[in-house]
Order: C-alpha cells, then sequence, then structure tokens
C-alpha cells in the first residue's frame, strides 16, 4: 500500500506542482489549501506525512501545527516556507514538533529523503528516523536548514 502524503498550499499552482512531485515519487497524494481544509481531511483519515506550507489565509502552518498537537497527532509535518529564518525553523521543529522545516523552492531528491524518513517515523517511531537525519551532510540542505542544525547542537551543549 502507498504512503499518504497531504500536501497543503494556499497558491493552487504550487499545491499542484508539490502534490505533482510528490506523487512521481511514489506516493498516494491528497491536497488542501489551507489548515483548515487539510483538518476537514485528516478528519476522513489518517495520513502518513503532512507538507504544509508556512503562510496561508484561514488557518496558517503554525496554527495547523498548534491543532495536530492539542489532539495529540503525530503526523510528520514538514514546514514549507518562501521566507526562511532561523529563528523560525528552531521554532517549528523543537517547539511545535514539526518534523523538518524546507525553504521554497524544494529540491526533490532532498524532499523524497524526508518523506522516506517521515514515513518511516510514523511506522517506527521517531529516534530512528532522527539518527538517520543527523548522520545526514548538511551540505545537501539549505543554508537555513544548516544553521538549524548548528543551532539545534548548540542549544544541546
Amino acid at each position: 500500500m502507498l504512503a499518504h502524503i497531504l500536501v497543503v498550499d494556499d497558491d493552487p499552482i504550487q499545491r499542484a506542482d508539490l502534490a505533482s512531485v510528490v506523487e512521481s515519487l511514489g506516493y498516494y497524494v491528497s491536497t488542501a489549501a489551507d489548515g483548515q481544509e487539510a483538518l476537514g481531511k485528516l478528519a476522513n483519515g489518517p495520513v502518513s506525512a503532512i507538507l504544509t506550507d508556512l503562510m496561508m489565509p484561514r488557518m496558517d502552518g503554525v496554527a495547523l501545527l498548534k491543532e495536530l498537537a492539542r489532539r495529540g497527532d503525530r503526523t510528520p509535518t514538514v514546514v514549507l516556507t518562501g521566507f526562511g529564518s532561523l529563528d523560525q525553523a528552531i521554532s517549528f521543529v523543537h517547539e511545535l514538533k514539526a518534523f523538518w522545516f524546507l525553504e521554497k523552492p524544494v529540491q526533490p531528491a532532498i524532499l523524497r529523503t524526508l518523506l522516506e524518513r517521515a514515513v518511516q517515523s510514523a511506522d517506527d517511531g521517531l529516534a530512528p528516523v532522527l539518527e538517520g537525519l543527523a548522520s545526514l551532510r548538511f551540505h545537501f540542505w539549505s543554508p537555513a536548514v544548516a544553521r538549524v542544525g548548528a543551532k539545534a547542537r548548540e542549544l544541546r551543549q
């Protein structure tokens, strides 16, 4: 059975493009235009992972993450944004329990790796996935994500 990925983005062109990329990676894809619509889709059944834009009308990515946490929904969620910052990334990944943070435009090879790890975490638990992500070389990630990794290591010390 194919893993099910929910793509959430208010821009219809970006949503369709991202859904197409995810589908080409071998996943079953459903889409939503904002966090509120995403919650409605999640009420119909679970998904393996969520890819959500940060800035959206009605319910943005932050509100979606907060509502998922309030409901106890631990679906791995990757936050996508065209406006990346180190402080936001640390907040989303650590405080709001996002699985990861990516700047747009998304590179398909990086997305493939993240989705594989996110789906694995949904199946197996989070610890082995985080170990796997930690072992990846940050030169494959955007500069913002590399800074997040460095800042997270600094905070752990």
